[in-house]
Order: C-alpha cells, then structure tokens, then sequence
C-alpha cells in the first residue's frame, strides 16, 4: 500500500529533516536589506522553497499549513528511498546554512544615492529592481525592503562582489541540483498534486502576468520552470488563444477544460508552449462524448479515453454481453482506421 505510514517505513526523520531545511530557506529570504546584486538569487531561493514545498505536499510530508504528516507517497515507498530522501534534504540543509552564516556577515542598510547613479540609465535600472524587489516581497511575504548598501557594505563591495556572490551562486546551483534530483528520484506518486500545490501557491499570492514572466526568466530548478511555464501557457490562451462561443453537452456527452499532466509524466521544464488563435462558434457533444480543451502532458489521449469510456460503459450492461466480443473487435479497427486517418492528415 503506497499510503504507509512514516513509522512503518523508519522514515520519522525525514519530516524533521524537512522542517530544518524550511527554516533555513525561511531565514535565507527573511527581511533583510540586501545589495541590488542578490536580488535574483533571492526570488530563485524563493522559488527553490516553493518546489520544496510542493514536493513535500504532494508526497504527503506536510499539509498545506506546513504541519508535519507521516506518509510517503513516492512511486516507490520503501525504507532505503526514505533515508535516502532524508540524506538529500539533509544535504540541501546544510549548504543552506553555509549560506546563511555567509550572509549574516554582513550589515545590509540604506545609504544615500551618488550622484553619478542619477542618469536615466540608472533610472530604468532602479525602476527594473523595483518591480523585482516587488515581487520578492510577493514570493516571500516580507515587508518592505531597502535598496541600498550600508557604509560597511561599500567597504567590502569589491570583495563582496567577487568572493562572496560567486559562493552564494554555486551554493544555490548545488541546491538546484539536489532538488531536482530529489523530484526525480523521488518523485510524487501523482505528479498533478505537485503542480497544482505550486500552482495555487502563486494564485493566492495575486501574481500577474508580467511578474510570472519574471519568475519563468529567473527560475532555475525544474519544477519552478516548468510550473511557470503552464501558468504562461495559461495567460496566452486567455489573452490570444482560441474563443468559444458555445458548447452544447447532450446526454452523457462531458466536457474537460484546462492542462492534464499525467502521474508518470516527467517534467523537464522544457515543455513547448503552442499558442493558437482560432474562433469556434458552436462545439456540441451527444451520447459518450467527451470534449478536452487544454493541453494534455502523458497518459491517454482524449480519442483513447473516449474509447475506454465506451468500452467500459458497453462491458457494464448485461443486454450487451452476449454482442460484446464482436462488437468490441470491430470497433477497435474503426478506431484504429481513424487515429489512422488523423496521422495521415497531420503528416
């Protein structure tokens, strides 16, 4: 039974290990006044915290307040796979903490502008922070943060700069790396839970277009890229996508609207985002119809679950069973001739 609980599987450490590693992501992006040059390597922290997040939702090491659960429901949910999940956080926690000792060196405040930083250069410049740092204080749920360098801070730019930012960039490289590895060897028995965790995560936020455009330019790990880029496909469907005047349903005839992403389905947050810009006046479904609109990532397509669905409704009557092989046999060739036929038109 893949619902097993923690105990069972020697896994009560990976819940603890987990809210660690939650913390130091909390203390890594807590209000702090920080140089205008972290300010993408903290949204792509924030982001990192959300995959983590949503990870452990999905498999069932939390709840959606972030308090502690005891299942694993990874496609393999075994004692080794949870010592070895708990051996990777660990890892991510511990350079998390390498990060923050390395920030707590430093004394991040205001300071007044130059007068050689006046220029409309600079003013865009400012204006481009601004709205990242906007977005930070979204992703974060911090207050309002400083823009400028302390007098010690000006001090030490040079080894700042140099030193201490190429440090913290490799340190979150090897935390991205880790947390991909973690979605993939542990991968959520249903996938689709993750995305829509994610997903609803940024919706509560009131994230709008233009700033999910930053977040799909700034993300670094798998699962933020490939979240922002269904959430794109999203707002191009709605802003230049195809309209439907009307869809009638008769009978048993069901419509499914919106993206489908299948358990086994593996993201690689490089899927293609295909726009298109069609008018439907009038879509009608009767009978065992079944309408899908959106994009469909792994498992069935919509002709195959139709003809599950006729299948499984024609298997269930007992006036049937008696023509059932034959009819079964000759339809299976009628869909076949048609998947056929729509191969033929596509190529």
């Amino acid at each position: 039974m893949a619902e097993l609980a923690a105990t069972a599987l020697g896994i009560a450490g990976v819940a603890s290990v987990l809210q660690n590693l939650l913390q130091c992501y909390k203390d890594f992006i807590r209000a702090r006044d920080f140089p205008t040059s972290l300010t993408t390597l903290m949204l792509q922290a924030t982001l990192i915290d959300n995959s983590t997040r949503s990870w452990a939702e999905a498999v069932g090491l939390m709840d959606h307040s972030g308090s502690p659960l005891d299942k694993f429901l990874i496609e393999g949910p075994t004692e080794k796979n949870a010592k070895l999940a708990a051996q990777t956080l660990a890892h991510i926690q511990k350079l998390m903490k390498d990060a923050n000792e390395t920030l707590n060196e430093y004394h991040f405040a205001e300071e007044p502008l130059s007068l050689e930083n006046t220029g409309s250069s600079f003013a865009k410049e400012e204006q481009s922070e601004s709205r990242r740092r906007k977005l930070f204080q979204k992703l974060s749920r911090t207050t309002r943060i400083g823009t400028r360098e302390s007098s010690n801070m000006v001090r030490r730019r040079v080894s700042w700069s140099l030193l201490d930012k190429e440090g913290l960039e490799k340190t979150l490289a090897e935390v991205t790396t880790l947390l991909d590895r973690l979605n993939t060897d542990f991968k959520p028995k249903n996938l689709e839970t993750q995305i829509m965790v994610y997903q609803s995560s940024l919706e509560s936020l009131g994230i709008e277009r233009e700033e999910m455009e930053m977040i799909a330019d700034i993300a670094v790990d798998k699962t933020s890229q490939a979240v922002t880029a269904f959430s794109m496909k999203g707002y191009a469907t709605s802003a230049t996508g195809s309209t439907f005047e009307r869809i009638v349903l008769n009978k048993q005839a069901s419509l499914n609207l919106g993206n489908f992403v299948a358990p086994d389905y593996v993201i690689s947050g490089k899927e293609h985002l295909l726009s298109s810009n069609n008018l439907f006046k009038v879509i009608e479904g009767s009978d065992q119809t079944l309408i899908c609109i959106g994009n469909q990532y792994g498992g069935m397509s919509p002709m195959e679950m139709m003809h599950g669905r006729m299948m499984a409704a024609m298997g269930a009557s007992s006036a049937m069973n008696a023509a059932w092989p034959a009819f079964k046999s000759s339809h299976e060739v009628e869909l076949k001739d048609e998947l056929l036929g729509i191969e033929t038109r596509k190529s």
